[in-house]
C-alpha cells in the first residue's frame, strides 16, 4: 500500500517495494486532496491552487490527474466533481493525525506529528500553492504544538521524564526559534539527569537564535544553563596517559561561569595551551612521516582482496543523447561497495582528495585513490555496438606498479543494467557474491538526477556550499527519493533553522541508500540531533570502512556530543592519521587541520574540566 508523508517534508512511500517517483508538483496536489480529507475538494479549487494563470486550468487538471495515475500505477484519486484521495489504496499521516486528534486518541496523534507540516518543502513556480501551504502549515502546527505541549506538561507533572524529554524535543523540533519550548526541553533534559545533553542543546539554541534573529536567548535559559554548568562534575577514575596526547581526559567540559582564582585560571590555560600545542606537533610529525611513504597509509592492511577505487569512464563512439560525464564512475564505486568482502573508496572521497580540475584528468583519479589507500584502480570506456545499446570495458591497473591486472567488458540495453553488470562480472573475478538486487534500486535512477548531484558534490568539495546546496535541490526536484542528495543539501545549509527539515527527510530517505551511505547519513545527522542512537551507527561505519577518516569524524563527533571525551580522542585521532597520509597540499580546504581543531578543542575542554574538579574537591 501506498503512504503519502507531509510532516518533515513531503514524500510517497509504499510498504513492499520501491515508491513511484513523482514530480513535486504531483507530490503537492497529493498534498492539498490529503488536507480535504473525506470531503475532497471542488476541481475549481485545485486547479486555482496550481494552475491560476492558465487558459484552460481544468485542462491542465486533467492533463495532471492522468500523469499521475501512470506515475503511481494506480488510481488513487476518486471523484468526478470533488476529488478525493483513495485510503485504501494511499494513506497519509496528516489525514491520521487529524482523525486521532478528532477522537481524542492524543498519543497516536502526538506520533504522527514528527516534525512540521511540510517543512522544506516548496514549490516555488506556483505561489497559490505556497501561500496554500503557509495557511495550513500555521493551522496543523498550531494543533501538533498544542496537543504535544499538553503531552509534555503532564509527563514533566508527574515525574515521567523519558517521555517528557521526548515530547518537549519533538516541540523544539517544530519551532526551533521559540524560547519557551527550549527552556521547557532544557528543564525536562536536566530534570532527567542528561546534563551533558542540556549543555549542548543550550549552546545549539544559542547559535540558532543569535544566527537567525540576531538576538540573544531567553535570559531564563541562560540562567538555567550557568547553574548546570556550575553543578559539580564526576570525578572519572584517572587511566594511563596515551602516548600520542599525555593528558587525562574527562566527561564533561565546564562552561565559563565558574568562579576561580586568577592565578588558577593562568595556571589552567598555560597548561592546557602546552598541552594542545604538543598534540599538534605530534599530529604534523606523524603526518611528515606518512607523507615520506609510499603515499599508502601506514594501517593499510595486506590482503589479498584488493582495495578499489573507480577513476574516470571514457565514453567513445556515445551519441549524445546516451553521453552522462562521470556519473556511471559513481555508480560502478557505489555498486561495488554492495559487494560482500569488497572494499571500495566512495567516489566522494576521492573528489574530497583531489585539487580543482583533476577531476577532469584520469590522473586525478589515480592519484586520488593512491593517497587514500586503495591498491588498485578501474578505468576504462563507455562504448557503443552493433548489437547493444552500450558497452563498458574496464580495465584494473596495479596503482603500485602500473601493470594491468585484468580486463572486463559487458553490454546492455541500459547503463543500469551495465553497471550490474559489470559489478557481478568484477565480484566473479575476485571470487565474492553479487550483490542483491540493482543500483537502480539503491540510490536515483534519474540519470539527469544524479549528474546534478555529482556537480554539486565537487563544488561542496570546493567549498561552495551555496551551489552545492542549490544543485542539490535540483537533484531532488527530479529524484525526490535521492538520499545523497538530500543529505549533502542538509550539509551545505549547516546550522541554519530551517535545515531540521533537510536533516529529517535525508535521515528518513537513509532506508533507500547502500549500507555505506545510510550509515554515514544516520551517523551524522543523528548525532546532530543529540540522538545516542548515532555512537553504535558511527561505530559501525568506523569498523567496516576503516579507510575513510570520515567516519572516525563522525564517531568523534557523536562521542563529543554525548560527553566521552576520552572515546572522542581516539577516534579523531585515527581520522588525522588518514588525513595526514593523504591530503595533496593546496587543497582549497584542510581536513587535517579540522581534524586538529577538534582534537584541540576536546582536549582542552577535557582538560579544564579536570583541573576544575580538582579545585572544588579541594575547596
Amino acid at each position: 500500500m501506498l503512504r503519502l508523508l507531509t510532516f518533515g517534508g513531503l514524500a510517497l512511500e509504499r510498504d513492499d517495494a520501491p515508491a513511484p517517483r513523482l514530480r513535486p508538483q504531483r507530490l503537492a496536489m497529493l498534498a492539498v486532496l490529503a488536507t480535504s480529507g473525506n470531503h475532497g475538494i471542488s476541481r475549481g479549487r485545485i486547479a486555482a491552487i496550481f494552475w491560476p494563470d492558465s487558459d484552460d486550468p481544468r485542462h491542465s487538471l486533467r492533463q495532471a490527474l492522468y500523469a499521475l495515475r501512470q506515475e503511481v500505477g494506480a488510481e488513487v484519486i476518486i471523484g468526478d466533481g470533488v476529488l478525493a484521495l483513495d485510503s485504501n489504496k494511499l494513506s497519509c499521516d496528516v489525514t491520521e493525525f487529524r482523525t486521532a486528534v478528532t477522537a481524542g486518541d492524543r498519543e497516536k496523534a502526538a506520533s504522527l506529528a514528527t516534525s512540521g507540516f511540510l517543512n522544506g518543502f516548496t514549490l516555488p513556480s506556483c505561489p497559490e500553492f505556497e501561500r496554500w501551504a503557509d495557511e495550513e502549515r500555521a493551522v496543523i502546527n498550531t494543533e501538533a504544538t498544542k496537543l504535544l505541549l499538553t503531552l509534555a506538561r503532564e509527563a514533566t507533572a508527574s515525574s515521567d521524564f523519558e517521555n517528557a524529554v521526548d515530547w518537549w524535543r519533538r516541540l523544539t523540533i517544530i519551532d526551533p526559534l521559540s524560547g519557551r519550548l527550549a527552556l521547557g526541553y532544557l528543564k525536562a533534559l536536566a530534570s532527567s539527569g542528561d546534563r551533558a545533553g542540556a549543555l549542548a542543546f543550550a549552546r545549539t539554541h544559542e547559535r540558532l537564535v543569535r544566527r537567525e534573529l540576531e538576538a540573544d536567548p531567553d535570559p531564563e535559559i541562560r540562567r538555567l544553563e550557568a547553574e548546570l554548568r556550575a553543578l559539580p562534575s564526576p570525578v572519572i577514575p584517572r587511566t594511563p596517559p596515551r602516548k600520542s596526547a599525555a593528558v587525562a581526559v574527562v566527561e564533561e567540559a565546564p562552561g565559563e561561569d565558574l568562579q576561580i582564582p586568577p592565578a588558577q585560571r593562568r595556571s589552567i590555560f598555560n597548561s592546557t595551551s602546552i598541552v594542545v600545542a604538543i598534540v599538534a606537533m605530534l599530529a604534523v610529525a606523524a603526518a611528515m612521516t606518512a607523507m615520506r611513504r609510499s603515499g599508502e597509509p601506514a594501517s593499510v592492511a595486506t590482503s589479498k582482496t584488493p582495495t578499489l577505487a573507480v577513476g574516470m569512464i571514457r565514453e567513445e563512439g556515445v551519441p549524445d543523447t546516451l553521453r552522462i560525464g562521470g556519473i556511471l564512475t559513481d555508480m560502478l564505486a557505489t555498486d561495488l561497495a554492495r559487494v560482500a568482502g569488497l572494499s571500495v573508496l566512495a567516489n566522494s572521497r576521492l573528489f574530497e582528495l583531489m585539487l580543482p580540475g583533476q577531476d577532469t584528468l584520469p590522473g586525478g583519479y589515480s592519484d586520488a585513490a593512491r593517497r587514500a589507500g586503495a591498491t588498485e584502480l578501474l578505468q576504462g570506456r563507455l562504448l557503443s555496438g552493433p548489437k547493444w545499446t552500450l558497452a563498458m570495458e574496464i580495465q584494473r591497473v596495479d596503482l603500485k606498479t602500473g601493470i594491468v591486472k585484468r580486463g572486463y567488458r559487458v553490454a546492455a540495453q541500459d547503463r543500469y543494467a551495465l553497471v550490474d553488470s559489470m559489478t557481478s562480472a568484477i565480484a566473479r573475478d575476485l571470487a565474492l557474491g553479487s550483490p542483491h538486487g540493482s543500483i537502480a534500486d539503491a540510490t536515483t535512477d534519474n540519470p539527469i538526477a544524479y549528474k546534478l548531484y555529482e556537480e554539486g558534490l565537487r563544488a561542496y568539495n570546493q567549498y561552495d556550499e551555496v551551489a552545492a546546496q542549490r544543485l542539490m535541490y535540483a537533484a531532488l526536484e527530479e529524484d525526490s527519493s535521492f538520499a545523497m542528495a538530500a543529505y549533502y543539501a542538509a550539509r551545505a545549509m549547516g546550522m541554519d533553522v530551517k535545515n531540521q527539515a533537510n536533516r529529517e527527510r535525508a535521515i528518513r530517505l537513509a532506508v533507500r541508500a547502500p549500507e555505506r551511505e545510510r550509515l554515514t547519513i544516520t551517523a551524522d545527522l543523528r548525532a546532530e540531533n543529540m540522538d545516542p542512537s548515532s555512537t553504535a551507527i558511527a561505530e559501525s561505519l568506523a569498523t567496516k570502512y576503516p579507510l575513510d577518516p570520515r567516519g572516525h569524524e563522525l564517531l568523534w563527533k557523536s562521542l563529543w556530543y554525548q560527553g566521552n571525551w576520552a572515546g572522542s580522542v581516539t577516534a579523531i585521532e585515527r581520522a588525522i592519521a588518514l588525513d595526514s597520509a593523504a591530503e595533496p597540499a593546496g587543497r582549497q580546504g584542510c581536513r587535517l587541520c579540522s581534524d586538529l581543531e577538534n582534537l584541540a578543542s576536546t582536549i582542552s575542554g577535557g582538560i579544564r574540566l579536570q583541573q576544575l574538579s580538582e579545585l572544588q574537591s579541594a575547596a
